[in-house]
């Protein structure tokens, strides 16, 4: 009940929304799945923490949305079963520690004015080496830099989506399809998520494209850095399979093709608001 009031309190997001919040959070737990098995303990923490931050934020819904938080829980769940316990980290450093004064206590007294400097100096060199770890910012999913188009530049977006007779209503059902096709993908192709990445851009530029028709610019803005995000892995992962030769390479390469092309067409819209206009 608490969950649905602050929902409604502050602005309840629209289902659009709410989606792009989880998808957010997925692909943060996919990152700190990934740093965990790399043995990147801070770093999946650190992502962790902005997983369960848009898990928090991406509450209520429908069903849809249901099944991607419970996709997002466990992904959660299955980098923290990489993680080591805390505890043991802290066990670890203490166990460390006494070892250093050990030998001091045991010198004569006319030696011990000469051992401590030295012999604590090294003792100081595990700090060095933890501090640089410490202080990781939260990055953006994927590494992006987000970009901020102008009004101005959403507006030749809009000019051009109009010339192409853009119907946002027919969009926003194509979104709607997309999103459940990326359901239907996961249990499909469970080893991979290429597919699911394919029908999530696809369903992010339909979104895109609703939110500039109807003048949301802040939600426009949100989709375009995000499809740079997946854009990127579909990239990688087509060109890696080509790489090894393997079979469906050039089915995916080509999947990849097409969403280039789709970001390619909303990049040159936006150029295209960023150059002034020459007026006499």
């Amino acid at each position: 009940m608490n969950e649905t009031n602050t929902l409604t309190t502050t602005e309840a997001p629209t289902a659009a929304a709410l989606m792009d919040i989880l998808g957010e959070g997925v692909t943060a737990a996919e990152e700190a799945l990934a740093a965990a098995q790399a043995g990147r303990a801070d770093e999946a923490r650190d992502l962790l923490k902005i997983a369960g931050e848009q898990l928090d934020a991406g509450q209520g819904g429908s069903a849809a949305h249901a099944q991607r938080r419970g996709k997002l829980l466990r992904l959660m769940g299955e980098a923290r079963a990489l993680l080591p316990a805390e505890e043991e980290e802290e066990a670890a450093t203490d166990a460390e520690a006494p070892s250093a004064p050990a030998p001091v206590a045991e010198v004569a007294p006319a030696e011990a004015a000469e051992v401590p400097v030295p012999a604590e100096q090294p003792a100081a060199a595990p700090e060095a080496d933890t501090a640089p770890q410490k202080p990781r910012p939260a990055r953006a999913p994927g590494g992006h830099r987000p970009e901020q188009p102008t009004e101005a530049q959403w507006g030749k977006v809009a000019e051009g989506l109009l010339m192409e007779e853009t119907n946002p209503d027919w969009r926003e059902a194509d979104a709607e399809r997309h999103w459940a096709a990326m359901d239907r993908a996961e249990i499909e192709h469970p080893k991979t998520r290429f597919w699911m990445r394919v029908e999530e851009a696809q369903a992010l530029h339909a979104e895109l494209e609703v939110a500039v028709l109807r003048g949301d610019f802040a939600a426009a803005t949100e989709r375009w850095n995000r499809i740079f995000d997946v854009d990127t892995n579909i990239r990688s992962k087509a060109q890696g399979e080509r790489r090894k030769g393997l079979d469906g390479a050039e089915e995916k390469m080509a999947a990849y093709e097409a969403a280039r092309a789709r970001t390619a067409r909303i990049k040159g819209w936006l150029k295209a608001g960023k150059r002034p206009t020459a007026q006499a």
